[in-house]
């Protein structure tokens, strides 16, 4: 599967039970391969959790990497966060 189709597949079936999307995206980088990334919010009868997702796909595996909290503290762990997945590295185990 190509990635365009994987990311179109992804956004036309995006589980919405419960959730809802907010944003969907496939201009970005996954450890140097085309990537896309998702946020969505999900409700929980205590909370709602906020989720950002990037994901590519390599060699017929789809890697997916995620930051996930408590949506009004979304912003606050956001750059440390964005960091770890900015150093998300693939690499080839033999």
């Amino acid at each position: 599967m190509s990635f365009d189709n994987m990311s179109s597949m992804y956004y036309l079936h995006y589980p919405r039970g419960g959730g809802r999307l907010l944003e969907f995206n496939n201009n970005y980088f996954l450890s140097g391969h085309p990537a896309f990334r998702t946020i969505d919010i999900k409700s929980y009868p205590s909370h709602d959790a906020k989720t950002m997702a990037f994901s590519t796909i390599l060699g017929g595996k789809i890697y997916t990497i995620g930051y996930v909290v408590v949506a009004e503290r979304f912003p606050d762990y956001l750059q440390i966060a964005q960091t770890m997945i900015d150093s998300f590295q693939i690499i080839n185990k033999q």
